[in-house]
């Protein structure tokens, strides 16, 4: 019988590429981008709103901490959803190289504040040692959809207002 094995992420050597240049994520709130909004037909009005209200909310519960954007593969910074909010409140921010796995840097990190909506970042990141939240919970008028049965992924992920 083949025994079940659960390994410690932080014990895992991974192989690095030192050409890519890093921003150190340790105790870093960051800011995870993703296509749900655009899938699911979100208003810009309603996006705006809840990518200002989740902001607001964790900049008061984790005073002081650095923010930094995780973009999706390839994304200009241009079509971020994070940096309109984060300079209207005067937030400072730097954005992490779009191509490297943050799931590598977060096995390597201590400390780090995921947010995003229902990204699987936010799920290993959790699963990483870290805190993560979704912001899904503040969506008003949110038709049904596969996350709201997701058990599994809201063990691990807070919802951003509680």
């Amino acid at each position: 019988i083949d025994q079940k094995v659960i390994l410690n992420p932080k014990s895992l050597a991974l192989k690095q590429n030192t050409a890519l240049e890093e921003v150190y994520i340790s105790g870093k709130i960051i800011l995870v981008e993703e296509s749900f909004f655009r899938i699911y037909k979100i208003s810009k009005e309603e996006t705006e709103r809840v990518y200002n209200e989740s902001l607001l909310l964790i900049a008061k519960k984790y005073p002081g901490r650095e923010f930094v954007i995780k973009l999706r593969p390839n994304q200009p910074k241009e079509n971020s959803r994070w940096i309109k909010p984060l300079e209207k409140q005067g937030i400072a921010y730097n954005i992490l190289d779009s191509n490297e796995p943050l799931e590598v840097q977060l096995t390597k990190a201590n400390d780090c504040i995921l947010i995003g909506t229902v990204s699987s970042l936010l799920y290993y990141g959790s699963s990483f040692g870290h805190e993560s939240y979704s912001n899904y919970s503040i969506l008003s008028d949110l038709q049904k959809s596969c996350f709201d049965e997701a058990n599994y992924y809201w063990a691990k992920v807070k919802a951003i207002g509680l």
